[in-house]
Formats: structure tokens, C-alpha cells, sequence
């Protein structure tokens, strides 16, 4: 058995004991094309959310991707005060934020990636997409917009 994560945080989140053989990094599509190279016909289990957007999972063929909804993904909207700039690091988070108010008008506003980036488009022309998935691009791109 292999296993493979998306993402440093979801790698460390294993248990010590528990190899981790794949590590995607950086844009989801790409990391589903290198996925699927290492993977080639294998069949792959992909404990999931309710709310998944499948990206991985639709790069495979059809019956290669085993999935499993293992949580769920719940909103809870809370009103936040007015600020200058937004970061948001999923669909849910876009989602559960607008249920509850609107981004002001030219507000500097953040996605952790193309498909949270998709979910801000129904809702503001102005957002932008962080430099990649890390810490640090994300860091960076948010000190880069605070001070242009």
C-alpha cells in the first residue's frame, strides 16, 4: 500500500509510523497529472469530504478512483468586521463568508488556489491567486497586495 497527500500539512498530519510515499505540491491539476503518472493503472482509495471538488479523482479513469467520504464540511458564517484585505483558502470558506455579507468594494482580496479563486469570481472581479499552495507563497503574496 502507498500513500499519498497534497500538501506538507496533510504529510505531517500522518502518523510517525506511517510512510508517506507522495506529496503534491503546488497547483491541483498539476499535482493530479504527477499523481497519475506514479500511480499509472492503479486502483486508489481517496478518503474524501462531502463537500470534495474531485480534483484529483477526475484525472484518473473511470473506476481507478475508490472514494469515501470520511468527513464533513460544515459552514459556519460569522460577521467580520470590514478589512482591507480577505484570505480565503477554500470553495467552503467563499461560501460561508458571503452567506453572511459582502466584500466591499475594493477590497484586496486572496485565493488559496484556482478552484477557491473560482468561487471569489461569482462574487468580486478584483480577487487574485496566491503565488502557490505554501505557506510562504501564500505569505507572500499577501504582504505583495498589503503593500502595492
Amino acid at each position: 500500500m502507498k500513500i499519498g497527500v497534497i500538501g506538507n500539512a496533510s504529510a505531517e498530519a500522518a502518523p510517525p509510523h506511517i510512510p508517506i510515499d507522495f506529496i503534491g505540491q503546488g497547483d491541483t491539476q498539476q499535482v493530479a497529472q504527477q499523481f497519475k503518472s506514479l500511480i499509472g493503472e492503479s486502483k486508489v482509495l481517496f478518503p474524501t469530504s462531502d463537500r470534495s471538488i474531485r480534483t484529483v479523482q477526475e484525472q484518473l479513469a473511470e473506476g481507478q478512483a475508490l472514494e469515501q467520504t470520511i468527513y464533513t464540511t460544515s459552514l459556519h458564517p460569522v460577521n467580520i468586521p470590514e478589512c482591507d484585505a480577505y484570505f480565503f483558502t477554500s470553495p467552503s470558506n467563499v461560501e460561508s463568508f458571503v452567506s453572511q455579507q459582502q466584500l466591499p468594494e475594493g477590497a484586496k482580496v486572496i485565493a488559496k488556489g484556482k478552484s477557491t479563486l473560482r468561487a471569489l469570481n461569482e462574487h468580486t472581479k478584483n480577487a487574485i491567486v496566491a503565488l502557490n499552495y505554501s505557506a510562504s507563497g501564500s505569505w507572500s503574496t499577501i504582504f505583495s497586495v498589503l503593500h502595492s
